[in-house]
């Protein structure tokens, strides 16, 4: 019967597995976060070259984008 530990994420982050394989980013301010758990081929992990944008920072992108879905757009 397979079977593991069940890890909290700072304990799965910490491991000797996660570091060696690559699979922590630490971002500009600090924070580490998982990258991709996968890899193709020998390439190295996917790592994003910014921070995800701030809670409602794209509101008006997606707003009109949604306006021109439903034809309320002003063209």
């Amino acid at each position: 019967v397979p079977c593991a530990k069940l890890r909290s994420l700072p304990d799965a982050l910490a491991s000797d597995h996660v570091q060696q394989r690559g699979f922590v980013q630490i971002l500009p301010d600090g924070t580490k976060v998982p990258t991709l758990p996968f890899r193709i081929a020998d390439n190295t992990p996917y790592q994003p070259s910014t921070n995800a944008p701030a809670l409602g920072a794209d509101d008006a992108y997606f707003d009109d984008i949604i306006a021109m879905m439903s034809g309320k757009a002003d063209n």
